[in-house]
């Protein structure tokens, strides 16, 4: 492909993002970003379709205009409760016991059947991984194309999402006249993401994605996912036990948080001293020092619940955090005291010349856009991939000879 676009967009409880890619040659040049505050959608799901069509649409419309580019599809990111991981395998005879040379043929029917088997009618399949293959039982093989075997097996990761969550997903953005290109769990795509950008192939790390109604924790070892769970907790719980302490609205509290808020440390010290804002047409006096103590008991809280999914898992390396909540001062520090394993923010990666996305942007600006540019840089992965050759013995007869064999076996 020579000059295109890409179109990424990020469904969200409390904000709507999205990114529009201008490629060259499968090549990123330049990011378009807009995003805008969330209406008719609850911890990702859709609760009122004519809310979300409108606010979707105003965005898409200034982002049209931004990039001045008229797209008319798009990949979403989503997330929420009624996504999940599962497992599902299978295994298949090769050629009615006899061994046989394994072909790209062979992998899609094996395949296929794990998926099948892990199917159901309430859940759609999104995405199937294969962890490992199995020749005539012998495991940990990681491309049997090419080997001679009697029979092949395979485990598959599967991630699924409800097929009612997704119906409704098709519906709204067919309403607005988009067609979407492929649909992402947007904690799967920024794992991805960090995987290249810290080398992390043969690690084990844990991304806390903390939103505004719900945080996310998804598990990746060696190269891939192995567990998502929600746990009941966001931003808002601080905007809100922030609003009844401080008696401010909910809007004023999350400014106050941002602003003022930091989680008490060792390193980080509440403060005495008092802070005024303005409350409707009056001002009013707030200690900071009551500010940080409402955050950090929540958050204490939280890494509590947040403990009890760590301790079940064994070598965690590292976690990563993102959501607007992540650069609350003091936030990160306090995670890494009470969990002993080292915490930092999540930032976006695309090693390609002179442009790295996360250098471009700010730190606040990177975790906005995070799932957006995760899908992104997914994306243009996928369009550099190239199907698995298998080496054939050179000579033209020899070719021959070897096909016909293929054949002789696949059907005989």
């Amino acid at each position: 492909m020579s000059n295109s676009y890409l179109c990424a967009l990020d469904l969200g409880s409390s904000k709507i993002a999205s990114c529009v890619a201008k490629l060259n040659k499968a090549k990123l040049v330049n990011l378009y970003f807009e995003s805008i505050p969330s209406k008719g959608i609850r911890r990702s799901g859709i609760v009122d379709i004519q809310e979300a069509s409108n606010s979707i649409n105003k965005l898409l419309t200034i982002l049209k205009k931004k990039s001045e580019f008229n797209f008319r599809s798009l990949y979403v990111g989503i997330k929420g409760v009624d996504v999940e991981l599962k497992s599902s395998s299978a295994v298949i005879p090769l050629a009615r016991g006899k061994i046989k040379l394994i072909t790209d043929y062979d992998i899609r029917c094996v395949n296929e059947q794990a998926r099948f088997l892990g199917s159901s009618l309430d859940y759609e399949i999104l995405e199937s991984v294969p962890l490992d293959y199995s020749v005539d039982d012998k495991k940990g093989i990681s491309n049997p194309v090419g080997l001679y075997g009697r029979k092949l097996g395979v485990d598959l990761l599967l991630v699924v999402v409800k097929t009612s969550f997704l119906e409704n997903i098709a519906h709204l953005f067919r309403r607005l006249g988009y067609e979407v290109e492929c649909i992402f769990i947007s904690s799967l795509v920024i794992g991805k993401m960090l995987i290249d950008r810290y080398s992390l192939k043969n690690n084990s790390f844990i991304l806390c994605d903390i939103g505004a109604d719900s945080t996310e924790v998804a598990l990746f070892r060696n190269n891939f996912p192995q567990k998502l769970t929600f746990l009941d907790f966001g931003g808002k719980k601080f905007d809100e036990s922030l609003s009844i302490s401080l008696s401010v609205p909910a809007e004023l509290a999350e400014e106050i948080k941002i602003t003022y808020g930091s989680i008490i440390t060792e390193r980080n010290p509440s403060s005495d001293r008092e802070v005024i804002i303005r409350k409707g047409s009056d001002y009013k006096r707030i200690s900071k020092s009551k500010v940080d103590e409402v955050l950090t008991s929540l958050w204490e809280d939280f890494l509590h619940s947040f403990k009890e999914v760590i301790l079940k898992e064994e070598g965690i390396d590292r976690i990563f955090v993102c959501g607007k909540t992540a650069i609350l001062e003091g936030l990160l520090e306090k995670m890494e005291q009470v969990l002993m394993i080292p915490v930092e923010i999540a930032y976006p990666f695309y090693p390609q010349g002179d442009f790295v996305l996360g250098n471009n942007l700010s730190s606040s600006q990177s975790l906005n856009y995070l799932p957006c540019l995760g899908i992104i840089y997914e994306v243009i992965n996928s369009l550099k991939e190239k199907p698995s050759k298998l080496f054939l013995p050179q000579g033209f007869f020899k070719k021959i000879i070897l096909w016909l064999k293929e054949i002789y076996e696949e059907y005989f």
